[in-house]
């Protein structure tokens, strides 16, 4: 295996070049630039798109996922998709400043998920980029598009009572001013999701607690903290679920037997408590 592994190396070393294996050439023209989604062609095109969304979303006949949505805070995160079958989908990002990210392009739906395909790069960092793969979800007369990675996170804000929520601000797309309709029964999740939905808030016991040494004692938060529960599956915990410390903390599942589990908070400030045996965590704060 060693040698088999030497000769592969051998074999991709470099040859000197020689009279008849010239260097390749090498480009003195830059790397091409990314496109400019905050020029003046851009705003234009996308002012194209939503009207073209805009007549679109006024007929009839469309699915029911076709229309406006919103998810923010009111401050840096102000998200704003519009989409439709044949338009596509034109997407806003708004914060205290002004605009910091836009996108459009196609989509298509697929299997129930709705695949977008951006016209800009799509470098989901910081107060910029959006989902390219969202679930229609129907909770009553209320219309979300939950991002399809983020399932286990929905089903957390709803077992933690984020959702359904009471105004315009929340950290998923919902249809607009559908804060405002009925979100009777429970939402329409795949079956698998579903069956996370907890009928009534649960409180679990802190069986232990860990405190894992501060790998950085220079920044605010404490090391690790690890929690074994004593509850597990039977009780409806599952790995991914978020629950709340007596503070106010999060702490995620990382481990689920029938009758026990284990959990760990990760941000916990330098100066707060961590929880002891004894404590509880709580699936509503």
């Amino acid at each position: 295996m060693l040698r088999s592994t030497l000769a592969a190396f051998a074999l991709a070393l470099p040859v000197a070049p020689t009279a008849l294996q010239a260097p390749a050439p090498q480009s003195d023209a830059p790397p091409a630039a990314e496109p400019d989604r905050f020029s003046a062609d851009a705003e234009a095109e996308q002012a194209r798109r939503d009207a073209a969304l805009e007549q679109e979303l006024a007929g009839a006949e469309l699915p029911a996922w076709a229309g406006r949505y919103y998810y923010g805070d009111g401050t840096g995160v102000n998200v704003s998709l519009a989409l439709a079958p044949r338009a596509g989908f034109s997407f806003r990002w708004n914060g205290c400043t002004g605009l910091y990210d836009r996108n459009y392009g196609p989509l298509r739906d697929e299997a129930g998920v709705l695949h977008l395909a951006p016209t800009f790069p799509n470098d989901r960092k910081g107060f910029r980029g959006t989902a390219t793969e969202l679930r229609p979800v129907r909770w009553g007369a209320r219309r979300y598009l939950v991002e399809e990675s983020r399932l286990g996170e929905f089903v957390n804000e709803v077992n933690g009572g984020q959702e359904p929520r009471k105004g315009a601000w929340g950290s998923t797309l919902l249809g607009h001013d559908d804060w405002k309709l009925a979100a009777e029964g429970a939402p329409e999740l795949p079956k698998t999701w579903r069956a996370r939905l907890l009928a009534e808030p649960l409180t679990v016991a802190i069986d232990a607690v860990v405190q894992q040494p501060d790998p950085n004692p220079d920044d605010s938060w404490q090391g690790r903290v690890d929690l074994e529960l004593g509850a597990g599956a039977e009780a409806g915990l599952w790995v991914g679920m978020r629950l709340y410390a007596e503070g106010g903390d999060r702490a995620y599942v990382t481990e689920v037997s029938a009758g026990s589990a284990r959990a760990e908070i990760t941000t916990l400030w330098k100066d707060d408590a961590a929880p002891s045996a004894g404590q509880s965590l709580r699936s509503r704060r």
